[in-house]
């Protein structure tokens, strides 16, 4: 299981007054909101939910689902350049031209050691870029697109991936309600309502 003082006033002094009086107290009320929003920060951030690691997931008693079928296009890009040495995958709802919604798988390659980039939506090439190469010795992915697919649980992921192991950290609720970011090795993904949205490899240091 996993575990989870009063003297004679100079008139000029007088009239000077209430100018002196405004400006003190816009600076007291200036210096109290200060405080205020330091206050606030400070106590959102204290009663935030921290992040938790957890060990000892049995991923051997999970069955993964089936792996995403490349399509011609991707085969194409696999046999002249290999498998990406980095990827980012999104999974969203579009509204589509004729009014439908649609499922959006949206794939990114990224071929660090050429400085060549790929993205593809539902299969289908979308933009492809030339960047200047990255310098460093960053080592190749050991995932593969393909292994991952919509709307996996958190434990499937950690099946697939092989990893037993990983950091959770809640997402604020102000900013979206039920979603939750995970960090295992080499893989950091999103998940929003027990459903796989975001998933993005991160590249090694040989370092």
């Amino acid at each position: 299981m996993a575990r989870h003082d009063r003297v004679p006033e100079d008139p000029a002094r007088v009239n000077a007054r209430p100018r002196g009086c405004l400006i003190l107290g816009l600076i007291g009320l200036t210096v109290l909101v200060f405080f205020a929003v330091v206050y606030a920060v400070y106590a959102i951030r204290t009663t935030a939910d921290e992040p938790v690691l957890v060990t000892g997931v049995e991923i051997e008693k999970i069955q993964p689902p089936g792996f995403y079928s490349l399509s011609a296009q991707q085969q194409d890009v696999l046999s002249q350049n290999g498998y990406p040495d980095s990827f980012l995958i999104l999974f969203y709802d579009k509204t589509m031209p004729n009014g439908q919604r649609a499922a959006i798988r949206e794939e990114s390659w990224y071929y660090h050691q050429s400085g060549y980039e790929v993205t593809y939506r539902n299969g289908e090439k979308y933009t492809e870029t030339e960047q200047p190469p990255e310098a460093g010795d960053l080592l190749h992915t050991e995932y593969r697109p393909e292994m991952f697919i919509q709307k996996m649980n958190m434990e499937e992921v950690l099946a697939v991936a092989g990893q037993d192991t990983y950091l959770e950290d809640p997402i604020e609720k102000t900013l979206l309600v039920n979603a939750n970011l995970y960090y295992t090795k080499g893989l950091v993904f999103g998940m929003s309502d027990g459903e796989l949205r975001y998933l993005e490899t991160v590249p090694l240091s040989q370092e």
